[in-house]
């Protein structure tokens, strides 16, 4: 059966489309997964939008251009203010984050689990400041423009042993080539 918050991503793939992707990856675009009711109240964020844990804090990253045949994997925070916190795309760009506002780039380092999209499940990835991420997604429905994530985490860890694990949802594909 799929959940609303599926049901409201795929709706955002078949509007947008990947090619369109662009408008809804980051911002007021990003998809609204959220629905009134959904179990029990969570704490509002902080006044920013940001995600903190001890040692970290995710912030929104901008809007994401993906070139004419380019594959990613775009990741966002859960509702109640859902934020593209993740983009990968091919490996020569690794992933990137915006950690504590600024924008941290990583290079992957090991792979495992379903491919897609020059994607995988399960990818570590290291920063130059040698901030570990892991992150774990779980492959959701095909669609016509890519394939949804309805569930995933993302593991950030410091040498200082700090950790956090933030839950995602997001979607793979790749733009179209044909289109500018």
């Amino acid at each position: 059966m799929m959940g609303f918050a599926t049901y409201k991503l795929i709706r955002a793939m078949a509007i947008c489309g990947l090619s369109g992707l662009v408008a809804c990856a980051g911002g007021a675009g990003a998809p609204n997964v959220s629905k009134a009711g959904d179990g029990p109240a969570r704490p509002s964020p902080p006044a920013s939008g940001d995600l903190s844990d001890e040692g970290f804090r995710l912030a929104e990253l901008p809007p994401r251009q993906m070139a004419p045949g380019e594959c990613g994997m775009f990741l966002w925070s859960l509702p109640p203010q859902p934020r593209l916190v993740y983009f990968s795309g091919d490996d020569r760009r690794g992933a990137v984050m915006n950690i504590a506002g600024a924008e941290v780039r990583f290079a992957r380092t090991e792979v495992s689990g379903d491919a897609f999209f020059q994607q995988y499940s399960e990818q570590s990835f290291v920063s130059p400041t040698e901030m570990r991420l892991d992150v774990s997604v779980a492959l959701g429905e095909e669609t016509a423009s890519g394939l949804t994530l309805p569930s995933g985490a993302l593991r950030l860890s410091q040498a200082n042993g700090w950790e956090m694990v933030a839950p995602v949802t997001g979607i793979a594909g790749c733009r179209n080539p044909d289109r500018p």
